[in-house]
């Protein structure tokens, strides 16, 4: 039988982005077709894998930091090199301090060996966000309305590729900028590679 890889591929893919089942049954292919439909296959199973810990790790996290006084930023589980991190980021008002790190860390740690969500090693790691944090979820951007943000575009066009401007207001797929010639302007989320918090330029003065 004479299969369209191309097709077939993206059959799968949207039938696992469709569907909580992690099962299935690999017709017989050719040798190429095999190796090109496992290639994509594990891609996709890493990039699935890596987003649902993020949100378990969120979840599992966000309660502890709750009761301590403490903001859950961010979660990532990243590779680098042959290895793999995961890395939670918190922040507090006043700024966040070894005791705090340690604070989330234990009991945050003694979830993960009692619940087991990732089933590989990994080096835990919990740091505070530091200066020119990444703006991510909506409490973020809600939090940091009338702050200078950095801008970095995907495809700029008429604008340069990287701004500076006052965050005026967020509305879940787009931002609201405001600029030193007092011109607001709508960004669309998707046409951005990171919006960040521009609160370390007295470091480069």
């Amino acid at each position: 039988m004479d299969i369209n890889v191309d097709i077939y591929i993206k059959k799968v893919l949207q039938f696992l982005l469709n569907s909580d089942i992690m099962l299935l049954s690999i017709v017989l292919l050719k040798d190429r077709n095999v190796r090109s439909f496992l290639y994509v296959w594990r891609v996709y199973m890493i990039v699935a894998k890596s987003g649902s810990t993020v949100e378990k790790i969120f979840e599992l996290a966000k309660p502890l930091a709750d009761e301590l006084g403490i903001i859950l930023w961010d979660v990532r589980f990243e590779k680098e090199g042959t290895s793999w991190y995961l890395r939670v980021y918190i922040d507090k008002n006043g700024g966040v301090n070894l005791e705090d790190c340690e604070a989330i860390s234990r009991p945050l740690n003694k979830l993960l060996d009692e619940t087991d969500p990732i089933d590989q090693s990994y080096i835990f790691e919990v740091g505070s966000t530091g200066l020119g944090r990444e703006l991510l979820r909506p409490e973020h951007f809600e939090k940091f309305i009338g702050s200078p943000v950095k801008v970095r575009f995907i495809h700029a066009v008429d604008t340069p590729k990287e701004i500076i401007s006052i965050l005026q207001a967020y509305n879940k797929d787009t931002i609201t900028l405001l600029n030193e010639a007092k011109e607001i302007s709508e960004v669309k989320l998707s046409n951005c590679a990171f919006v960040k918090l521009h609160d370390d330029d007295d470091l480069f003065e």
